[in-house]
Order: structure tokens, then sequence, then C-alpha cells
């Protein structure tokens, strides 16, 4: 595409009617400072695009004295084929507003064809733009317009022993590298964690055990149970010890019946009391509320009170026959212990005490004795148990070092398909690049870890770190660059180019159109070619008009 020729009316600076033709190989647009050099920059990207300089499309650019405005753009496609676009904006009216191309209404979508994309087209034309986009939005334009490549013909580019290695085509090489090396960190932290396993393990290995003593007590326990035995086999004792457990059962029994009974006693004495004091008053009063009741209530109450202390009387009455009873169950019981407590009986008692106490003892310390050698023997399980499982670790150690050597063989080819992809997909791209590089990832020292990144040097200098003249330098290129690889084959607008004499534009893109605007101080705004062959602007003599006829819109000049 080539810019012909360029028509404004009420375009920001130019307040008034502006026209003015362009060389098919070099213009220089030479002037003053604020003669309106960038003007023409805008002027030809809003006529095309519908926005300014960094693609915003509702700044508006209408002199601030003019209600309107109008950019006619002469231009040739790639095919050589002459189109006119006419933009026109109205201040106030929107609906006056209208695009046509080649005399025809037209909308934006039907301008794509001459610019590909409006990122693509600002990044071209306007090297300023491509500077101010954050590296990020930089990487995604580039990555959009280089040329995609096939992984499948870059893994068949290795040798037998990396395919080999590599065992697989990934279809996505970064994210492929990305899974081995996480699967490399599970590895090593699982390494880390069986060792801490094994240290675990030394530790109860490397316990020494004493083997408990034998519990040598044995037959003094046996005879104390014979002896025992033998002595509890008297009936006299055998009756004895019986009576002993029937007089506790009656003891206690006799008690309980006797905390009831003075319970039920009390509560008979206070539902007297109540229904001797109700009977003997005249005017009696509730007992609970304090009221006075009349005769009805009285007599329900007293009649009330007389079913309650029957009920207290008769359960009165039950619980003394069963203490009766109990009393003289435990009497009959005490007359027969009486009767069997001889001397004999005593010392036969003491016996069975002492024998009892014995044998508590001698039970007391085999059951230690017990636990001492199943403590034993369970710590000296563990300690097997610990050796074995040392070795166990030490064999999936060893696995899984074999592993992890073979995934950082994987990923060490998978990296170089990486590598290579990157290196085939900027291949068409280095063709246009001199000192320019491009790169989209950095390998981390230490892990060897690729990381997503954006960087752009030239002449190995960080594109962050360089002067202006060498930022446009190296944004030359990459618009030279886009300019090849899509076959947009837009101008080139070189602004301030002052700023970097020692550039050779000329030699450098001779086969692009160029728009080099320069300051001249003191001069008006002028037209040139290769600095000689001058061409002034001049100015359209009829105002501009609009005609609009039903569903067509035209621009007449």
């Amino acid at each position: 595409m080539k810019i012909l020729s360029l028509k404004t009316h009420g375009f920001r600076k130019f307040a008034d009617d502006f026209e003015v033709k362009f060389y098919e190989d070099v213009t220089y647009i030479l002037g003053g400072n604020f003669k309106g050099k960038t003007n023409i920059l805008f002027a030809i990207t809003w006529g095309l695009l519908g926005c300014n300089l960094t693609g915003d499309e509702k700044v508006s650019l209408i002199h601030k004295d003019k209600a309107d405005c109008m950019v006619e753009l002469k231009i040739t496609d790639n095919s050589n084929t002459e189109h006119i676009i006419t933009r026109y904006k109205n201040k106030y009216d929107s609906a006056k507003n209208f695009l046509t191309l080649d005399g025809k209404i037209a909308k934006q979508e039907d301008l794509i064809k001459f610019y590909q994309n409006k990122n693509l087209f600002l990044s071209v034309f306007n090297l300023a733009y491509f500077v101010s986009l954050i590296p990020s939005k930089q990487k995604e334009l580039i990555d959009k317009y280089l040329p995609d490549v096939d992984i499948k013909d870059v893994y068949n580019k290795l040798s037998d022993e990396e395919k080999q290695i590599l065992t697989t085509t990934p279809t996505n090489a970064k994210l492929y590298i990305k899974e081995l090396e996480d699967e490399i960190k599970v590895m090593k932290q699982k390494v880390i964690n069986t060792r801490g396993k094994i240290d675990y393990a030394q530790n109860i290995a490397s316990k020494h055990l004493s083997s408990p003593p034998l519990f040598e007590k044995e037959d003094d326990l046996t005879f104390a149970k014979q002896e025992l035995d033998s002595i509890k086999s008297n009936k006299t004792i055998s009756d004895r010890t019986i009576l002993l457990k029937q007089l506790e059962t009656l003891q206690n029994e006799e008690l309980e019946i006797s905390l009831e009974l003075k319970k039920f006693e009390k509560q008979l004495a206070e539902c007297k009391k109540v229904y001797t004091s109700m009977l003997s008053q005249e005017d009696a009063c509730c007992p609970l509320c304090k009221q006075l009741l009349d005769n009805e209530s009285k007599k329900s109450a007293l009649k009330q009170y007389k079913s309650d202390l029957l009920i207290v009387y008769e359960k009165l009455n039950r619980y003394q026959e069963r203490y009766d009873k109990k009393h003289f169950d435990r009497v009959a019981v005490e007359g027969k212990l009486m009767a069997l407590d001889t001397a004999d009986n005593v010392v036969s008692t003491e016996t069975i005490k002492s024998l009892e106490n014995k044998i508590s003892v001698l039970e007391q310390e085999k059951q230690e004795n017990i636990k001492l050698n199943s403590e034993y023997s369970t710590k000296l399980q563990s300690i097997e148990k610990a050796k074995a499982d040392i070795l166990m670790f030490e064999k999936e150690i060893d696995s899984l070092n074999t592993s992890i050597e073979q995934t950082k063989q994987q990923a060490d080819v998978a990296k170089q398909l990486y590598f290579n992809s990157i290196k085939e997909k900027m291949s068409l791209a280095d063709n246009y690049l001199k000192d320019v590089k491009i790169r989209f990832f950095t390998i981390l020292k230490g892990t060897g870890e690729i990381k997503d990144d954006f960087v752009i040097t030239y002449k190995d200098k960080d594109f962050s770190l360089l002067s202006r003249s060498e930022k446009i330098a190296a944004s030359l290129e990459i618009a030279n660059m886009f300019n090849k690889i899509t076959n947009l084959n837009s101008p080139l607008f070189i602004d301030d180019s002052e700023s970097y004499p020692d550039f050779d534009f000329l030699s450098t893109y001779k086969d692009t159109q160029i728009f080099i605007a320069q300051v001249q101080k003191g001069t008006n705004l002028r037209i040139a070619n290769n600095h000689y062959s001058i061409k002034g602007y001049k100015t359209i003599k009829e105002h501009t008009k609009v005609i609009r006829n039903d569903k067509k819109k035209a621009f007449v000049a």
C-alpha cells in the first residue's frame, strides 16, 4: 500500500482546506516546530483507521474553531489499484458522520483489506506506537504474526538418540517441559521425604535393647494359690464368707429403707400439721397461695389433704414392714456369724488375708514382667522393621534418582525442541532483523527452568536501556519485519528524524514508501523528495461540501 495524496479540512491545526501529494518512494515533510508535520501523520491514520496515533477512536481531532472535519486519502493497494477513502465527522451531530470508499458509503470493516489489523498498521506506520506498548502487548503482536511452526517437523530434525530419549512428539513443547519440570520437583521432594524416613528409621534401628528379667517366683505363686484353695475348701470358712457377704448386703438394704422411712415420716408429719391447722381454723387460707378459702374450697382442700395423708400413711406402713423384715434378717445373719466366730476360724481368716495379699503381690509382679516382655518384643519388632524399611527406602531413592535423571534428559531434549521451534518460527523474521534480537523466554540460572519472558535487544542492549534514536532504529527493524512477513507493505512514517541523523533510512528501507518528518527552524511546512525537488502544498479553493442523497453520501472538493 502507498499513500498518494491527502486532503483535509478542519482537522487539528489545519483549520482550512489543506491538500498535499506524496512521492511513492521518499517524502520529506519539513518545517519548523508546530507547523503541522505530525498533523499529516495524524490525518493519514485517522482517515484510514478512524483513530488517533494511540489507537483511540473516541478522541476528537476536529479543529477547536470548527464544527466538523474531513480527511480524504488517495492510496494504491498491493495490486497497485487506486482507491479514495473519505472520512467525515461532525462535532455536534454524529448522524452526519460518514465514511466512503471510492465514492460509496462504507464501513470500517471494508477498509481492513488495506491495513489488516489496527495494531499492526500503527506499529508499522507510527514507530512511536510500538515503543509505547507494554512488553506483553509487544510480545502478543509479534507472536501473532510470526508464522506457525509444525512441531512434528521440528521433532523430525532431532537426532535418533534425542528422539529415543523424548519418546513422544509433544503437541505443546513448552507445556510438556513444564510438566516434566513439575514431575522432577515432585520426585526430588519424594527423595527428601524418603531421606527423612530413613533418618527416622535409623534412629529406631540404632537403639540398644536389654532383655527383661525372667519371672522366677512362679512356683511361689502356684503354691500360695494351692494353699488358699485348700483353706477355702473348709466348709466353716466358706459358710462364714457367704454370711459376711449376706450381712453386708442386708446392712446396705436396711440403711436404704431406713432413709426412705424417715422421709415418709417427715412428709406425714408435715401433711398432718397442715390438715390439723386447716381443720381447727374457721377462716382457713390456702397453704400454697395464702388466699382465704371459702367453705366449699376449704372442704375440697381438706378432702384432698386427707387423701394425701392416707396415701403417705400407707407408704409409711409398707416401708415399716420392709424395714422390720430386713432388720430381722440382719440380726439372724449376725447370730449365725457369732456362732461361727471361734478362735480357729479367726486364725484361718487372717491366714486367708495373708495368702491373698501374697498372691496379689506375686500376680502384680508377674503382670509387670509380662508387660516388660511384651514391650521388649514390640520394640524388637520395630527395630527389625526399621532395618527392613531402610533397605526399602534406599531402593526407592535409587529408583527416584534414576527417574529424575531420565526425566531431566527428556526435559533437556524437550527444551532443545522448544528452542528449535522458536528459532524456526523466528527464521522468517530474522531475514529482516539485523541488529534486533527477540527472545520469548528466559532460562533461570540454577534450576534451568524456562520462564515466559519477552526481551527485545538492539545491538545486544536491552530495549528499555536504549536511547531514543536506538529505540526508533529498533522499531524500524521491527516495523519492516511486520511489513514483510505479513505482506502489509505499509508506508513508514519517521517523525523527528533529526534526532538520529546518522541512520541511513533510504538505503535500509529503499523498497518501502517512507515519510520522513524533520524540523527546520523558522521555515513553513513544505514537502520535498531527497531534499532538493520541492513540492509545496496548496489550499483547496472551494469549501468542502457534503451532499447526502437518501442512502448515498459523497464528498465533493
